[in-house]
């Protein structure tokens, strides 16, 4: 079994955070992430320390990220991973001499300038370095923003305005209404022309969805693969809940979608036809197992819950490190900068850093014609790390189809400007939801790097608990 300290191990300088062994980063007693946060002799170390350990000849930062050119020797290395933080900030690791191809900001500016005062009660729903009120983002997207899809909430206050989509002609019209700040709030705006990147859920399809495990050896647990018995979709599956006398598993709802009822639907509980068991046996060396279906979708989120067979069996432990998951934590108890770990059979481990949260608009018509936006859900944001593009293999550490339902489990927790390892405690703090493919290694844009997830506070809302 791994060991906890052995998932540090794994990467390059032992360490998930490259400088650990200096005891540097780049957080401020305020709980920003900067660069003007380290002294520049402490920065010189730094430089040097990479140089050293990492062959590291150039470096950029920028804010969340810090880009580093090193030598190709390095990054084709199989038997390692490389750290995804340096400092704090998420590293971008490419190839010496290619990292200018990163651009870190996300969104475009307006134009116009400042935006006029706002009222009180709205400027007090925009705390400095802190998430803002659902309160004033109705407002603002109501009063200022009337085409608002979306608002994203990233560290340092940075407010992504996500608009309706159009060609670029328009957009660009468009930023020369727009204001490029708030008067008196500290705000950074950008505005974004459509919904941010893998960011919208697909489409649901309510299908009943037979399932297996990937090998007879394994128990289901987190992290466990499952699939239709038809092969033809493959996700993660979550953690096991319960509520009064009923338990469930969560899972990712949307890889149900759009499954034909003639491999899908074979009844309540593994009443296959002969040709159903003959594919699942070809495609499968006769490992499938029939598991449960999905019975329901938790609203507005992508969250299924799998009602298993009675035979079936599940333990509530991470995989490879005997962690038992405990509780389920609100979006609202999620900080900035806290270390998510995704936790998936496919994928791995994958670290994630906590950014901040999306928020869903939606608008109901008045008698006059004009609209009252409100927000309908919300979904939290994290960020990967990066590393240049690896041409004859892939060391699993990008989300993609096969690990959406992957529980978020928080790592490390964000106290001052360190931060203290809670993996043993067990909490989990989202669920991957299904919004198509992610990229691979080599991402040249900062939004790539996204990766959204449903919070848990509608299953805490609804009664639902861990299983313990």
């Amino acid at each position: 079994m791994m060991s906890l300290h052995n998932l540090q191990k794994r990467y390059l300088g032992s360490f998930e955070d490259a400088l650990v062994p200096l005891g540097l980063s780049f957080f401020g007693d305020d709980g920003t992430l900067s660069r003007s946060n380290m002294s520049p002799r402490d920065l010189d170390v730094v430089r040097q320390f990479l140089g050293y350990q990492f062959k590291v000849r150039e470096i950029r930062l920028y804010e969340t990220w810090i880009v580093l050119g090193c030598d190709p020797s390095i990054l084709n290395n199989k038997k390692y991973k490389m750290p995804p933080y340096v400092g704090g900030m998420i590293a971008i690791w490419r190839h010496d001499g290619e990292t200018d191809d990163f651009r870190p900001a996300i969104g475009d500016l307006g134009l116009v300038g400042c935006c006029g005062e706002l009222d009180e009660t709205l400027r007090l729903g925009l705390p400095y370095n802190a998430a803002p009120a659902r309160q004033a983002l109705e407002q603002l997207a109501t009063l200022l923003f009337p085409d608002c899809i979306a608002f994203t909430f990233l560290r340092n206050n940075t407010l992504i305005v996500e608009l309706a989509q159009v060609d670029d002609k328009t957009h660009q019209e468009r930023l020369k209404t727009l204001p490029s700040t708030f008067l008196w709030l500290n705000y950074i705006l950008r505005y974004y022309n459509g919904p941010l990147p893998r960011s919208e859920r697909q489409g649901f399809v309510n299908e009943l969805a037979p399932m297996i495990r990937p090998s007879p050896d394994l128990p289901l647990c987190p992290g466990t693969k499952i699939t239709t018995m038809s092969g033809k979709n493959e996700s993660t599956v979550g953690v096991l809940v319960e509520r009064g006398t009923e338990k469930r598993v969560t899972c990712a709802f949307a890889p149900w979608a759009n499954i034909s009822a003639e491999h899908s639907c074979f009844g309540e509980f593994g009443e296959t036809t002969a040709r159903s068991r003959g594919m699942s046996g070809a495609q499968l060396s006769g490992r499938a197992k029939m598991m449960g279906k999905v019975a329901e979708r938790v609203p507005e989120t992508d969250i299924g819950l799998i009602r298993l067979h009675k035979a079936a069996k599940f333990a509530n432990t991470l995989m490879g490190v005997g962690v038992a998951v405990k509780s389920l934590v609100g979006g609202r108890d999620v900080a900035i900068y806290d270390k998510l770990m995704m936790e998936s059979y496919d994928g791995g481990k994958i670290p994630l850093l906590s950014l901040g949260f999306r928020a869903k608009v939606k608008r109901v018509a008045r008698q006059d014609g004009s609209s009252v936006a409100y927000i309908s859900a919300i979904q939290g944001v994290s960020a990967r790390s990066d590393t240049a593009p690896r041409r004859k293999w892939f060391d699993g550490s990008t989300p993609d189809s096969r690990t959406c339902g992957s529980v978020l489990v928080r790592h490390q927790k964000r106290q001052g400007n360190s931060w203290v390892n809670v993996l043993s405690e067990g909490e989990v703090c989202g669920l991957l939801n299904d919004a198509g493919v992610h990229p691979r290694d080599g991402c040249v844009n900062a939004e790539d790097l996204l990766v959204f997830f449903d919070t848990m506070d509608t299953l805490i809302e609804d009664g639902w608990r861990v299983v313990t």
